[in-house]
C-alpha cells in the first residue's frame, strides 16, 4: 500500500511516528469480515466472535460466498463493516422524549445503517431512509424490503428539502456524510489513490452544507448522529465544533468502554470517537452526537383525511385476514401497502412534502377484486401463517429460486400460490402452474453468478 505523502505527514503530525507505523502495519492483514443478524427473521445466536458494540453483529475468520446463501437473499443478515455498527451505541445513548421517535437516515444507501436503525426501533416510531442519488436508491430500497420492517419510508430528496419542507419534524437525524475515505484505505486501495488535501477540504465544505441544510428538520431536543469513514479533524471534530458554535448544539457523551480501544481527541466539551483499524477489529470510522437546543416543533394537523393515498375498505380487503398484527391498507396508484395505523398521518404529511418512493410493507395489487400478492408480502414475518400454504425447499431448490436456475417442484395443486421456505425462513412465493411456476422473486435481485454449492453461513 502506497499512502499519499501529505496523508502520512498529517497522520504523524497528529499521532506521532510510532502510531503511524502501528497503523501502517495493519495493511498486512486482510480487512475483517462481519455480519449483522436480522432478529425479525432469525432468533438464534451464532458461535462466532461477537462485535462488542453491536448486539447482533458477528465476525468471520474468512469471507464466505455470501451470494451463494439463500438466507442472505432472504434478508436474514446484512454484511456490514463492524465499525459502522457503532450506530447502535450512539442511538441507545440518546435520551429520547418519545417511545415512538421519527428517525431520518439522510444518506441511506446502500442500507447498512438504515437496516440497523430499523432493528433498533423494532417497529416503534418511523424510519425515513433517504438517498438523493437515484442509482443508489434502488439498492437501499432492496435491502430495506428484504429486512421486512413495516415502519419505514424510502425517499429520494436533497438534504435541503427536509430543512425547508419538514422543519422540526424529526427526533433523530443520522448523517453518514460523504467523505475523503481515509478509513477505507485498507479495504479499498483505490480510495488512497483518489485522496488529496484539496479533496479533504472539498468534503469538509460539502459536509457543512449537508448538516446546515438538514439542521432545521430536527426538532428542539432532538439529535444529530454524525459519522464519517475518515480520520482528519477537518471533516470530523472541526465540523462538529463549527455546528456547536453556529447553532448552540450540545455534544453528547456516548460513555464508550475503554476496553473497546476507541480514540478521542480530548477537545473540551466535544465528544468525538475515532475507530482506527490498528486498534479495533474494523475499518476507520468517526462518530459524534449533538443535541439541538433551539428551533420549533412541527405539529401536524389533527385531521384524519388522507390526501395522498386511499384507505382501502375492509370490505374490499381485510387486514385481519392478511396479517397477525394490526395494519391499515392503503392504495397509492395501483400499489397496495400495509401501514401501521398510527403512522398514516405522518406518512401522508411526508408524501405531501417529499419524494416518497416506498412505504410500509408492499402487499401487491387488487385485480378483479382479488389480491395479486407482492414478494414482500410472501416474505413478511407479519403475514398470517394460514394465508399461504408452505412449501419447504431443499438447498438446491432455494439456490435455484433466488437465481436463474430451474425451480420446478412437483405434486402441488395447480393454480395455488405457495410460500417458499428454506431453513424455516420465507424466501418468497410462487404460483404452481403444473409445468412451470411463477415466482415472486424480483428479476433484478436474482443471483447472476454461478454457485457450485449452497453456502450454509449461519
Amino acid at each position: 500500500m502506497h499512502l499519499p505523502v501529505p496523508f502520512i505527514d498529517a497522520f504523524i503530525a497528529r499521532h506521532g511516528e510510532e502510531e503511524f507505523f502501528s497503523y501502517s502495519d495493519c495493511f498486512r492483514d486482510p480487512a475483517p469480515v462481519s455480519i449483522r443478524i436480522n432478529t425479525l427473521k432469525w432468533s438464534e445466536r451464532l458461535p462466532n466472535e461477537p462485535v462488542p458494540w453491536a448486539a447482533n453483529g458477528y465476525y468471520f475468520d474468512a469471507r464466505p460466498e455470501f451470494a451463494c446463501d439463500p438466507l442472505w437473499h432472504s434478508g436474514v443478515y446484512y454484511v456490514q463493516e463492524a465499525s459502522s455498527m457503532l450506530i447502535a451505541q450512539a442511538f441507545q445513548a440518546l435520551e429520547l422524549e418519545t417511545s415512538h421517535p421519527r428517525v431520518l437516515d439522510l444518506c441511506g444507501a446502500p442500507g447498512g445503517k438504515a437496516t440497523h436503525l430499523a432493528t433498533l426501533l423494532d417497529g416503534h416510531g418511523l424510519l425515513v431512509a433517504n438517498e438523493v442519488i437515484r442509482s443508489r436508491t434502488s439498492v437501499l430500497l432492496e435491502n430495506l424490503r428484504k429486512w421486512g420492517y413495516p415502519n419505514i419510508l424510502v425517499t429520494g430528496n436533497d438534504p435541503a428539502d427536509f430543512g425547508k419542507r419538514t422543519p422540526g419534524f424529526f427526533d433523530v437525524v443520522v448523517v453518514d456524510a460523504p467523505c475523503s475515505g481515509e478509513g477505507l484505505f485498507r479495504k479499498n486501495p483505490g480510495a488512497a489513490q483518489e485522496w488529496s488535501l484539496q479533496n479533504v477540504a472539498l468534503c469538509a465544505e460539502r459536509q457543512k452544507r449537508i448538516v446546515s441544510d438538514i439542521w432545521p428538520a430536527i426538532k428542539p431536543g432532538g439529535y444529530l448522529i454524525y459519522s464519517t469513514c475518515t480520520f482528519n479533524a477537518l471533516e470530523n471534530e472541526t465540523n462538529i465544533q463549527w455546528l456547536m458554535d453556529k447553532e448552540g448544539a450540545v455534544s453528547v457523551n456516548l460513555h464508550v468502554p475503554e476496553a473497546w480501544n476507541f480514540t478521542t481527541e480530548g477537545i473540551q466539551g466535544l465528544y468525538g470517537y475515532h475507530l482506527y483499524p490498528h486498534k479495533v477489529k474494523g475499518e476507520g470510522f468517526f462518530i459524534a452526537v449533538v443535541r439541538k437546543t433551539n428551533g420549533d416543533v412541527r405539529k401536524l394537523s389533527a385531521k384524519k383525511d388522507l390526501r395522498t393515498m386511499n384507505l382501502i375498505s375492509k370490505k374490499v380487503l381485510s387486514p385481519e385476514v392478511l396479517f397477525m398484527d394490526d395494519f391499515a391498507l392503503v392504495e397509492v396508484g395501483k400499489q397496495v401497502y400495509a401501514m401501521i395505523p398510527r403512522l398514516l398521518g405522518d406518512t401522508d404529511y411526508l408524501r405531501s412534502n417529499l419524494n416518497v418512493i416506498f412505504q410500509g410493507l408492499g402487499i401487491g395489487m387488487i385485480s378483479q377484486g382479488l389480491l395479486v400478492p407482492d414478494h414482500d408480502f410472501f416474505c413478511s414475518p407479519f403475514c398470517s401463517p394460514e394465508y399461504f400454504p408452505d412449501y419447504v425447499m431443499s438447498a438446491d431448490e432455494a439456490l435455484a429460486f433466488v437465481s436463474k436456475g430451474l425451480f420446478l417442484p412437483g405434486g402441488l395443486d395447480r393454480g395455488v400460490r405457495y410460500r417458499a421456505r428454506y431453513r424455516g425462513v420465507v424466501t418468497g412465493g410462487f404460483k404452481y402452474m403444473g409445468n412451470r411456476v411463477n415466482t415472486s422473486f424480483p428479476g433484478n435481485w436474482r443471483l447472476r453468478k454461478k454457485c457450485s454449492l449452497t453456502e450454509n453461513i449461519l
